[in-house]
């Protein structure tokens, strides 16, 4: 019996393809999960604030602020190909990973606070977005922080959501999970997250 097994066991990892997972060249640390920071106006030319928390979180800070205040409107230009080393990099999830509709919730969050400073402390991530554990990242591998327009992270994550979204759709939808590194030192990670 223990011959047979160990025979099966053997044709099994055999027919079964082994997953490749790419090292990014910034690691994103396992359990990161502190807060990002925005600063920006919450009134039109108003002064900057400071706001801590996911994007969700600082949207309804603001919106407590503000009841009128509304998201501005689009990324632009903020995927310019000078901010991306090549594409971004996909993980052979299998299964695991962020739910790909919650990612796109994100993303809506991210472009909506335009032009506005979301940052992420030197050599560590920040969690940007997260909902029902799936996450937007951004991490700097530099010894300063990594302040970049809430909206460029918010179009990266929609190109890593494009490009990394594995195509077989299980009982809660698609899953995606990948990363991309910028030009200046710093990468936005889509996967799953403490939320």
């Amino acid at each position: 019996m223990k011959f047979s097994t160990t025979i099966y066991l053997g044709f099994i990892s055999l027919l079964t393809p082994t997953l490749a997972i790419p090292t990014p060249s910034i690691s994103m640390p396992l359990g990161s999960e502190g807060s990002m920071h925005v600063k920006g106006p919450v009134v039109p030319g108003g002064p900057n604030m400071d706001f801590d928390g996911t994007v969700e979180e600082v949207i309804e800070k603001m919106g407590e602020m503000n009841p009128e205040w509304e998201r501005q409107q689009g990324p632009g230009k903020a995927l310019e190909s000078r901010y991306w080393r090549g594409a971004p990099k996909c993980v052979n999830i299998g299964g695991k990973g962020a739910l790909a509709h919650r990612i796109d919730e994100g993303v809506r969050h991210l472009e909506g606070l335009g032009s506005r400073i979301c940052s992420a402390p030197a050599s560590d991530c920040s969690r940007v977005s997260c909902s029902y554990g799936s996450a937007i990242f951004l991490c700097s591998n530099r010894d300063r922080p990594a302040d970049v327009p809430c909206e460029r992270i918010g179009a990266a994550a929609k190109r890593i959501r494009e490009d990394c979204t594995d195509p077989a759709f299980t009982f809660f939808g698609n899953y995606v999970d990948g990363h991309w590194i910028d030009t200046d030192g710093y990468a936005v990670y889509v996967r799953d997250g403490n939320c």
